[in-house]
């Protein structure tokens, strides 16, 4: 097997596992909600750059919210910026939580826990690994602008913390 055919597999089985964990995290959550799915706002912007989340900026005394932000990879993002947070919370619980709010996003993910795997926002499908395309593009997500570690339902939430999923080529975060 030449150098580049091993190096693309190993590229795929890393993009997989990472898809997986994430869509593992997502199913994860939804047993800590409340059922109320209250997000006090939501606001659509069209932008290139992902404006720079302010993590971890509740103001005292002010009930315990995180942001979220999903970045469609084309210059439009739907920020949530009032999920209340609750305990245990997890990306997957957060991402469940906008999906239920009344002009909130379509999610679609499989498994639970550390498997779950988001597979679909809104409109837009996971494309797979380098097989599917060089530029295959994937949701992926970071908190307080770090890339995550572990998938959406296994990666716990603090109050004020930043979540933004993001469609885009499979870069571990670089």
């Amino acid at each position: 097997m030449s150098q580049a055919v091993r190096h693309t597999l190993a590229t795929l089985a890393t993009l997989v596992a990472v898809v997986a964990l994430g869509l593992v995290a997502v199913a994860f959550g939804t047993s800590a909600l409340d059922g109320s799915g209250s997000i006090e706002g939501v606001a659509l912007a069209a932008t290139s750059e992902p404006p720079a989340p302010d993590a971890r900026a509740e103001k005292p005394g002010a009930a315990a919210h995180v942001k979220l932000v999903i970045d469609y990879g084309d210059g439009v993002q739907k920020h949530f910026v009032a999920i209340e947070h609750t305990a245990g919370m997890t990306v997957l619980d957060a991402l469940q939580a906008a999906k239920a709010h009344p002009r909130g996003v379509q999610v679609e993910h499989s498994g639970s826990g550390a498997t779950a795997l988001v597979r679909r926002i809104d409109d837009l499908k996971n494309q797979g690994g380098p097989a599917g395309g060089g530029g295959a593009r994937n949701w992926q997500f970071y908190v307080n602008d770090r890339y995550a570690t572990a998938g959406a339902g296994a990666t716990k939430l603090e109050p004020g913390d930043v979540v933004r999923w993001v469609f885009a080529p499979y870069t571990g975060g670089r």
